[in-house]
């Protein structure tokens, strides 16, 4: 192609909305060149979702004759969540043997990339239900084999495919409109409550992407949707609300000290849900946790569960376990699960610093708590045994060693972040034990994630905690506080 004088394209034969999928099986297909080839000489993958840098636009103007913003605006996707944060939906992850798409859009010839978005289940153009076609082949690199596809789905589904140049949708057709007027708006309140975040809940761990559905549930309370596209979507998600506690700016000015000192408010956040655990006045959250642990265990009561956690190896798997059978079983139940869960994350840290790792958790601590007391943030204990170059000696209580120092700017923030976890933790195991009575197996969990924020603003930090409207229970009541049955 490169020692070609000209491609055959003509301007105006770009299309809103199209796919580059699309643009580059008609470029090939007008071109009569391999998939291969045509994606060398354009060098545009049909898979990548960034911008154009100018010089590739003013490249492709040159090559197709069509004006850089036109070049833009086909390859800068108009209708797509921007700058939100841990509030996006998560990425496709679809299998590129499959293509997505509207059959009433293929009988035209045309393929949109929104029709490859997860998160819609119907054609914002025609409203029909999108379908999934494989090609079977095997052969090639992904991208090639991803062109192979869309273009065997649309020779199967339009006559003149490549050579039609009329009746796909235009701008103003079907509920697009509205659509991308939406996304724009959730775009905005989601990037504005996302600007600033420094921590939110989970995330050390592995968790996974979020569900659609709190995707959706989250970016409606943010930005309401029209009812007109809620059809379109693959989930609308359930009702959230949002609780936000503001602190001021001496708590603000504290964690930036911190931050000069190489300390983050998430470590902080450890060594103190890991202390005064025993005193005489407990922090609220200690209080928290023995309440929503009291309300588990009294719920569970005799274990007549129809369901255990079989372990083997690396791998663990849900079994039935029958009446006869329970009194003489091993396995962990549901009930059992959740409660490890919980100790797991706020239970006792003596228990947590017992087992196979107990020398090693007890080393990373001394040197967290050598950290926080360098910083200011906690104190030793009278009778705590401490080197001389100011770190605890193994071999004693840690924990009880160290007290926090409560008056701390942070002490508040730390102590709501911490209840609010618990009870946003046992909201998730309250939400999958109460699926299970219902007859659902127990398998692979989707609870809500990243539910309690932290962020910086203008005036000082802000908490932020999300709570699905179906997860607090039928009194009102919200999960953790003493008062669930």
């Amino acid at each position: 192609m490169t020692a070609y004088p000209s491609v055959n394209w003509w301007p105006g034969n770009l299309r809103p909305y199209e796919s580059r999928v699309s643009f580059l099986n008609r470029f090939r297909e007008l071109n009569v060149i391999s998939a291969r080839r045509c994606l060398q000489f354009l060098n545009i993958s049909p898979e990548a979702n960034a911008a154009l840098q100018a010089d590739e636009i003013a490249a492709l103007s040159s090559i197709l004759r069509e004006s850089p913003s036109d070049i833009q605006a086909l390859f800068d996707r108009s209708i797509r969540f921007v700058d939100c944060g841990r509030y996006a939906p998560p990425r496709n992850v679809r299998d590129r043997h499959f293509v997505r798409y509207c059959e009433t859009c293929a009988n035209r010839g045309y393929h949109s990339y929104l029709h490859e978005a997860e998160w819609l289940a119907r054609c914002p153009f025609h409203m029909c239900e999108l379908k999934d076609a494989w090609t079977g082949k095997h052969t090639g690199s992904i991208a090639v084999q991803y062109m192979d596809a869309l273009n065997a789905v649309m020779q199967e589904h339009c006559k003149s495919w490549h050579h039609c140049d009329s009746g796909f949708p235009v701008r103003e057709q079907g509920h697009v409109v509205f659509l991308g007027d939406w996304v724009a708006r959730a775009s905005l309140a989601a990037a504005h409550i996302s600007r600033g975040e420094i921590w939110c809940s989970e995330q050390d761990a592995i968790f996974g992407d979020l569900s659609l559905a709190q995707v959706f549930g989250q970016l409606r309370a943010l930005a309401p949707m029209p009812k007109l596209i809620e059809p379109l979507l693959t989930e609308t998600g359930d009702a959230w609300h949002i609780e936000n506690r503001q602190f001021p700016a001496e708590a603000k000015s504290e964690l930036q000290r911190l931050k000069a000192l190489g300390l983050s408010f998430s470590r902080a956040l450890e060594v103190y849900q890991c202390i005064d655990w025993f005193s005489t006045d407990p922090p609220s959250f200690v209080v928290c946790f023995k309440a929503v642990q009291n309300s588990l265990r009294t719920r569970h009561g005799n274990c007549h569960c129809e369901w255990g956690l079989s372990r083997g190896g690396w791998e663990s798997h849900w079994i039935r376990v029958y009446a006869e059978e329970r009194a003489y079983s091993s396995v962990p139940c549901p009930f059992d699960v959740a409660l490890t869960e919980l100790d797991s994350g706020w239970g006792d840290p003596g228990l947590a610093l017992m087992g196979r790792k107990a020398v090693q958790e007890q080393l990373r601590f001394i040197f967290l708590s050598h950290e926080m007391h360098a910083a200011g943030l906690l104190r030793y204990a009278k009778d705590a045994e401490v080197s001389s170059d100011g770190y605890l000696y193994i071999g004693q209580d840690i924990t009880s060693c160290c007290v926090w120092v409560a008056e701390s700017p942070l002490t508040e923030i730390l102590d709501t972040a911490s209840r609010w976890e618990i009870e946003s933790a046992y909201s998730a195991l309250s939400t999958w034990l109460d699926e299970i009575e219902q007859g659902l197996r127990p398998g692979q969990r989707d609870d809500p994630k990243y539910c309690v924020r932290l962020r910086e603003t203008d005036d000082g930090l802000s908490l932020v905690r999300w709570i699905a409207a179906s997860r607090i229970d039928r009194r009102g009541n919200q999960p953790g506080t003493g008062r669930v049955g």
